[in-house]
Parts: structure tokens; C-alpha cells; sequence
């Protein structure tokens, strides 16, 4: 296994947070600035206290809730006690009082995803069935730490935020130009003048939210894959198990595409998860040639990932 680069590993961090304050504080003074658009300093106030209720409020949403909405269903630890030894290891190198609770999908696609929050201790994490399938342990692991990493570091309410954020501004915005359609006979019978830079920001803050979300999206993304290595000290585990990820995509691509098709610039600013040769590539940027023995205190061998869980599985087609 690879030795971490750890100046490398801190550049990394630094670059990440320093993107999430930008993309986030830039979704919230393009709110802030359509709110002083319609109703002046009071509506700055309002969109203020918008934003803090909304916070409160996405952070009493139950996980149970989400992941019973997306089929999962809760694993107990006698099910699956390599990933819970796994988590747990996991957790407590994040320093975290919860170890979150593991939930299956019988779904052949192959994901996983977190929701809740570690530090209220109502985290999961959602593996299906394909990935248990396709992954051995040690990359299961990494992908793990992955999704951990999202819920230690807030991410899930942090990217409901800017949704609820996007949402906001968007309707914001198209009611405005709505109004200004409507209204602008009027203006111009009373020879009524529109400041340009309000008519600028109307007309872009739609679009401009949304891509701020999406790349804030993929900026977490990068954040994760770095705070899983240095939860695992292997970012080679990582770099396989999107290896793995990225040879399903192809396939399925290539049967609806053709071969070699590859996502257009323009459409990759429109997706919520960054290519993965990129994120494979600034995993590799993370490790240094000599080999040191696995630092994460777990045997994670090439074992395949589903023959540590007690539960039913279907092959893949």
C-alpha cells in the first residue's frame, strides 16, 4: 500500500474548504441580494431568517426517513460484522461518538450514500447489492470512509441547504422576470428606468444558482475522497473502487451511445459528481511510491465485499 502524501493531502483540504465557503457564500449573497431586490433591507432580513429556519429544519429531518424512502433496509450488526468492525474503526479515527448504522438496497446498480448526521447519531450509510458484488472489502472499506466523511463533515445538510437555497433563487428569479415582463409596457409609458446591474442579476441568478449547487456538489466530492484517505491511509483502495465504478458507467454508456463516448465539457459543469479519471488522478497525486504496511488496523484483503454480509444476494446479470 502506498505511502500518503501528506503535503499534498493538507493543499488539497485547504483548496476544498476554501471552494465550499466560496460556492456556498456566493449561493447565499445571491439570495440575499434578490431579497434586497424585491423588498429592500427588510427583504434582506427576510431571506436571512429564511435561510436559518430552513437550516434548523433540514437538521431535525430523521435518516430513517430518507433511507426507508430509497428501499434500504436497516443491517444488523450479527449481518454484517466486517463492516461494522470496519465502521467502527472508521468512526473512531474520525472521532465521532456514533458509529453510523449500515442499511442495504437490493439494487444491482452500484452506489452508496450517506444521510443523517454522525454527530447527532442518526447517520447511515445505504451499500447495494451490486456494490457488494463488485467491490472486494478493501475497497468496500474505502468507500465506506467515503460516505463517513460526508457525514462527518455535515454534507448532507449542508448540500440540502443549497438546494433549498437553489430552489429559492430560482423561483425568485423567474417571478421577477415575470414581473418585469408584465410590467414593462407600464415602465415605458411612464418612462420608468430599471438599474442595469438589478436587471443583470434577475435575468443570471437562476442559472448561476444552479451551477453553484452542482459545483458545490462536486466540491464535497473532492473533500470526501481526501478525508477518506486520510481516514484509511489508502487512497489506492479508493482509486480501485472508482476504477471498478467507472467500468459500469462505461459499459452501460457505451450500450445506449456506442463506444467511446464521452460526456461533453458543457454537461459535466451539469453533474452533481465530478469524472472519475479526475478524482482517480488527484487520488494518485496523494500516494508516494515506497510501500508501507495498511495503516487503517483492519485486514482488508481482495475478499469480495458480500461474503461478510448474512443477507440474501442475487448475482449479477
Amino acid at each position: 500500500m502506498p505511502a500518503i502524501n501528506r503535503s499534498e493531502l493538507i493543499q488539497r483540504r485547504l483548496e476544498n474548504f476554501l471552494g465550499t465557503c466560496l460556492l456556498l457564500g456566493s449561493l447565499a449573497t445571491l439570495a440575499g441580494l434578490l431579497g434586497y431586490l424585491f423588498a429592500g433591507w427588510a427583504g434582506l432580513l427576510w431571506t436571512a431568517a429564511m435561510v436559518a429556519v430552513a437550516a434548523a429544519a433540514l437538521s431535525g429531518v430523521p435518516a430513517t426517513i430518507v433511507l426507508r424512502r430509497s428501499g434500504a433496509l436497516p443491517l444488523a450488526h450479527w449481518q454484517a460484522p466486517r463492516l461494522y468492525q470496519i465502521a467502527s474503526e472508521l468512526a473512531r479515527r474520525a472521532e465521532l461518538k456514533y458509529v453510523p448504522l449500515l442499511h442495504y438496497i437490493p439494487d444491482e446498480q452500484i452506489n452508496a450514500f450517506a444521510v443523517g448526521s454522525a454527530q447527532r447519531g442518526n447517520g447511515g450509510i445505504a451499500i447495494t447489492e451490486g456494490l457488494l458484488r463488485a467491490l472486494s472489502l478493501r475497497e468496500t472499506a474505502a468507500v465506506i470512509a467515503h460516505e463517513l466523511s460526508h457525514l462527518r463533515h455535515g454534507d448532507t445538510r449542508m448540500l440540502a441547504l443549497a438546494s433549498f437555497l437553489t430552489n429559492a433563487i430560482v423561483y425568485l428569479g423567474l417571478f421577477a422576470q415575470l414581473t418585469l415582463l408584465i410590467a414593462f409596457p407600464w415602465l415605458l409609458e411612464h418612462e420608468q428606468g430599471i438599474p442595469l446591474i438589478s436587471l443583470f442579476i434577475i435575468v443570471i441568478s437562476p442559472t448561476a444558482a444552479l451551477l453553484l449547487q452542482l459545483s458545490l456538489s462536486r466540491n464535497r466530492e473532492y473533500a470526501a475522497d481526501l478525508e477518506a484517505v486520510a481516514l484509511t491511509g489508502d487512497p489506492e483502495g479508493l482509486a480501485q473502487a472508482l476504477e471498478v465504478l467507472e467500468h459500469y458507467q462505461s459499459a452501460w454508456l457505451e450500450s445506449i451511445f456506442g463506444k467511446k463516448r464521452r460526456l461533453p465539457l458543457r454537461h459535466r459543469w451539469l453533474s452533481s459528481h465530478p469524472p472519475i479519471q479526475e478524482r482517480i488522478r488527484r487520488l494518485q497525486d496523494l500516494t508516494n511510491p515506497p510501500p508501507t504496511p495498511p495503516v487503517i488496523g483492519i485486514d482488508c484483503s481482495h475478499e469480495r465485499a458480500d461474503g461478510w454480509v448474512q443477507i440474501p444476494v442475487r448475482r449479477l446479470r
